[in-house]
């Protein structure tokens, strides 16, 4: 039931007194401002300042109904709270009734329909109780939630756990944002927590809006503690967990939307969980605060709200998947001797996803998969990774890219998550005998190393029936945490990349299962790979001949062979030439030619990969020059005959000869003359003309060049 004032008169100390009189009463208050009720007039209230007395523990939400009365010089009022902090924590905006309209409604201020129409306005300060629920025009629940939605109490068990607690934190942040769904998921795992786990009720501690609505009755009607979501509520509830659990006691956290971060940013902003309030940002600090209060026992923390990752690492180093304790080398870190583990539906710069429509697959985001996990998964971090894997917005479901990250990391993708988990492995509860059957898969067998290079290593394994995927791990031996990549059922081998020369790296591998018939199975034996030591580049020296390249190079440790490639600068193709000792000449070359000249050491291909080439440019000498024939003269004359001829020159292969008549312009085609011929006649000559003539000594173009022509001889036939 809901007290509406119905305030007649439009006088401001009308209205003061109304509200005072108002006041007096101890149920929820909504006052109702309607000076234009009998008059034409409008009320302005812009310089009037209204204290009104509420308190936080007994009052609900004031709102304001108005006909024909200009909402931006009501919002312009100054409105004061001296028991809460402030006021505006509870104005949820305008309840319209039926036959009044808005005029100039302020944009900001949002409208909500009634559930009736029926609402008697009487004189003056009168009081009139009505029933008046608060729905806005799209039909979903603004604070309590739609009655088409039927949430009954568990049926408890006989046989409850002595040893389970339950948190569970549904702030909601204001009436306009506190979402049905949000009251439906509160439900759906208090009861399963009651029915399937046998949690017994009284352990449950509910924190859920303002703690006062009335439709957590399905929990408080069997025992379950319910109070407002607020920081220092969250504070105090741990506390008294904390006191009440024992080396063998089991809590599970959970808390849902919402959160406030910085989305799409990087830098480590501080992220809050929202509770119950426009003032209610409890900051990851605080949370993990809050946490740490608790000494022993088994804590598992289920955050489910945007940037929750951001409140999961206050409590786990992302960077090493540990603990923030004293053990694990952090100052001021936790000291106690409880054991931890968590998940974080995202990164710390992002939003958590989830559908308007129940029942379909996306309004089962991470939360309510995490629900379905608890089913199948007794252990804490195997419930994380099922719901990393099959949650709908997550990246790392196959449906998704099936992509892999580092912890709190990951690209920013509109309607994309990066959940993570850290901590130690445990069960979730204490009891687990209610859990259904279900089968664990078979560890792989056979894992081992299939092929490596000196950057990568490709590891594999037997396949598994049933598996839905199989999960790798590995990392630097040293390295303080894993790399984890998700394949599909048909893939039974990986190979790592990017490694480094000579290093050793440990994996492991594990099949898992599809949550409901079939478990994952546990790890095979950590297995330990050295990537392949790459091999020193062998130092060479060269030598050249114009027809020959002579290469030696110093050995080279644990090379089994080398091999020498070959080519001319102007071509593509290598010639290659495996070579067992510590030099090789390349011959057949040709002469004054520039080569590309390389040579590597070649591994066993199990320790020692071959080394990288040295590559050389080298260019062939051109060959010596003949000397030039000397001796050169006419050793005999006709009238019509000269014959010439000079000294053999050494190495020669022939003579090119040439002559004409002085006169002439041009000498006569060459006469190429064998090695043998140290002469030539030149005959038909005229008598009175002149003639010149001179020879070469031709080389193989091998090994000598052809020399110059020797000098110009003239002479003239016979007289």
């Amino acid at each position: 039931d809901v007290n509406i004032v119905v305030l007649g008169d439009w006088t401001a100390e009308a209205v003061i007194e109304a509200i005072d009189e108002a006041q007096s009463t101890p149920e929820d208050d909504v006052i109702l401002l309607d000076p234009d009720l009998y008059s034409d007039e409008v009320l302005d209230l812009s310089n009037v300042t209204i204290t009104v007395e509420v308190d936080y523990e007994t009052s609900g939400a004031i709102s304001i109904l108005s006909r024909g009365t200009n909402l931006e010089q009501l919002d312009r009022a100054q409105i004061k709270a001296n028991e809460c902090d402030p006021v505006f924590d509870f104005v949820v905006g305008v309840i319209q009734l039926g036959g009044f309209d808005f005029v100039d409604v302020n944009p900001d201020v949002p409208v909500y329909q009634a559930t009736t129409t029926t609402v008697e306005l009487v004189d003056s300060t009168s009081v009139v109780t009505q029933s008046v629920g608060m729905y806005d025009p799209d039909g979903e629940s603004v604070f309590d939630p739609s009655e088409n939605y039927s949430a009954t109490k568990p049926s408890v068990p006989t046989n409850l756990s002595a040893n389970d607690y339950a948190l569970l934190f549904v702030g909601g942040y204001d009436s306009s944002s506190n979402y049905e769904r949000y009251y439906i998921e509160l439900h759906k795992y208090f009861c399963k927590l009651v029915e399937e786990f046998h949690v017994n009720p009284t352990k449950i501690y509910i924190l859920y809006a303002n703690g006062k609505t009335s439709k957590t009755e399905f929990a408080t009607k069997v025992g379950a503690k319910v109070f407002a979501a607020t920081g220092a509520n969250l504070t105090s509830t741990l506390g008294e967990i904390a006191d009440l659990m024992t080396s063998s006691s089991h809590l599970l956290f959970w808390t849902f939307d919402h959160g406030a971060g910085t989305p799409e940013d990087r830098k480590d902003y501080d992220d809050y969980l929202c509770g119950w309030g426009s003032n209610e940002y409890i900051s990851g600090a605080d949370v993990r605060d809050a946490l740490f209060q608790i000494q022993r026992g088994y804590v598992t923390c289920a955050f489910t709200q945007c940037f929750s990752g951001g409140i999961l690492d206050d409590i786990f180093d992302p960077d090493t998947g540990k603990l923030r304790s004293v053990k694990n080398g952090y100052a001021n870190g936790y000291a106690g001797s409880a054991h931890f583990a968590g998940g974080a539906a995202t990164n710390h710069y992002e939003y958590s996803w989830t559908g308007n429509t129940p029942g379909s697959d996306v309004y089962h985001g991470y939360s309510q998969t995490f629900l379905k996990a608890l089913s199948s998964y007794s252990k804490g971090l195997n419930a994380f990774a099922y719901t990393e894997r099959n949650e709908p917005y997550s990246v790392r479901n196959p449906k998704n890219g099936g992509k892999t990250y580092s912890l709190n990391q990951g690209s920013y993708t509109n309607e994309r998550e990066h959940p993570w988990h850290a901590g130690e492995s445990f069960s979730i509860f204490a009891t687990t005998t209610t859990q259904p059957a279900i089968r664990q898969l078979p560890t792989p067998t056979n894992a081992r190393e299939a092929a490596k290079t000196e950057t990568t290593i490709t590891v594999a394994w037997n396949k598994v029936d049933n598996a839905s995927e199989y999960e790798l791990a590995w990392k630097e031996k040293n390295a303080s945490s894993f790399t984890v990549v998700n394949l599909s059922s048909s893939k039974t081998s990986y190979k790592l990349t990017d490694l480094v020369s000579s290093a050793t790296y440990v994996w492991k591998v594990r099949t898992l299962g599809d949550g409901v018939n079939y478990s994952d199975s546990s790890y095979t034996t950590l297995r330990t790979v050295k990537v392949r030591q790459k091999l020193a580049i062998p130092v060479i020296i060269v030598k050249q001949e114009p027809t020959t390249i002579t290469v030696a190079w110093k050995a080279v440790a644990n090379a089994k062979q080398y091999v020498v490639s070959f080519k001319p600068v102007s071509e593509t193709t290598w010639t290659e030439v495996t070579v067992k000792g510590l030099k090789y000449t390349i011959t057949g070359l040709s002469p004054d030619t520039l080569y590309n000249v390389r040579v590597r050491a070649i591994g066993d291909n199990v320790g020692f990969a071959s080394s990288s080439y040295t590559n050389a440019r080298v260019k062939t000498p051109a060959p010596p020059t003949l000397a030039t024939p000397t001796n050169a003269d006419a050793t005999a004359k006709t009238a019509t005959t000269i014959t010439a001829s000079w000294n053999a020159v050494p190495n020669a292969t022939g003579y090119r000869f040439i002559w004409k008549n002085q006169s002439d312009a041009s000498f006569s085609d060459p006469i190429i003359l064998s090695a043998s011929r140290t002469s030539y006649k030149m005959s038909g000559l005229d008598a009175n003309a002149t003639y010149v003539w001179k020879v070469l000594a031709l080389g193989d173009g091998v090994n000598y060049a052809s020399s110059a022509y020797c000098a110009t001889q003239r002479d003239k036939p016979q007289q």
